[in-house]
């Protein structure tokens, strides 16, 4: 499921809690922890506001995987609000994200907002940002490092041959030694080792 932060309601909130067939993840694009980047943005709420989301969806559903889209260098984007993103990065720690450094597009309203940044500043921002999340996903997938985990079979893994990918409940990939199931079968798969990318494990016959 992905989905606009404003669209976010209790129905949706409680499909998570109960719906068996809906996956445990949910990309929620925030684009910026700063509240004027976002007014800015026009993106119709705040960072509290978005902060309550991410507290309602984890308090009805524990372990529900969030990832997100983050913009750094938007027009009039000083350093102080980009270190407002890097904290709410740190507060929500996100199962990953897309990031990216602004580019304008010919036409939007952003195209004509003063106070551009720099490409180089805006660079150095993205790569400090995904450093953090590097961080945060490489702790989040070790912490799963000795646990059994449903995966659904995707087909074969881009490892070489011999090998299988996968998707857990949570939408985190895993690839392991390749087995006779088809993709779409469910099967158990012990986690051996874990990258910021992907988990490795082992299939586990179910007993």
């Amino acid at each position: 499921v992905t989905s606009h932060p404003k669209d976010i309601s209790d129905g949706l909130v409680s499909l998570f809690a109960g719906e068996k067939k809906l996956c445990r993840h949910i990309h929620l694009p925030v684009q910026s922890g700063s509240d004027a980047v976002l007014a800015l943005m026009g993106r119709v709420y705040t960072r509290d506001e978005y902060l309550d989301k991410i507290r309602r969806l984890r308090d009805s559903c524990p372990g529900i995987s969030i990832t997100t889209d983050i913009i750094v260098g938007f027009p009039g984007e000083p350093g102080e609000d980009f270190e407002a993103t890097l904290d709410l990065v740190r507060t929500v720690r996100f199962d990953n994200m897309f990031s990216f450094t602004y580019s304008p597009r010919p036409g939007t309203k952003a195209s004509t907002f003063e106070g551009r940044v720099p490409l180089d500043v805006g660079s150095e921002r993205l790569s400090i940002l995904q450093a953090l999340q590097r961080e945060i996903t490489l702790e989040k997938n070790s912490n799963l490092v000795g646990s059994i985990i449903e995966v659904m079979i995707d087909g074969p893994g881009r490892n070489g041959p011999g090998r299988s990918a996968g998707r857990t409940g949570c939408n985190r990939i895993v690839t392991f030694p390749a087995t006779p199931h088809q993709p779409g079968a469910l099967i158990d798969v012990e986690i051996t080792a874990a990258t910021p990318n992907a988990l490795r494990g082992i299939h586990r016959q179910r007993r």
